[in-house]
């Protein structure tokens, strides 16, 4: 499932990927972060380059996406 939240300039996107949660945050300039909630990412975190494949996944859906200019195309709410 997707949800999406806008504050101010910066637009936030939740995915859920087989039991954890994946946040993107886009920023008025439109870079995009991920962060998730699983142990993979926070010891990455901890060694400063995190990322996990949660993470990557997501991020790699959302890149196509936008490559075909077709928001959903690829990261529907069943997906992953």
């Amino acid at each position: 499932m997707e949800r999406v939240r806008q504050s101010g300039t910066a637009l936030q996107r939740t995915y859920y990927v087989r039991g954890h949660r994946v946040e993107g945050m886009r920023d008025c300039t439109g870079s995009t972060s991920w962060t998730c909630d699983c142990a993979e990412y926070l010891q990455s975190r901890s060694r400063g380059e995190p990322w996990c494949q949660h993470a990557e996944r997501v991020a790699a859906a959302a890149s196509i996406d936008r490559l075909l200019g077709a928001e959903g195309l690829t990261l529907s709410p069943d997906c992953c």
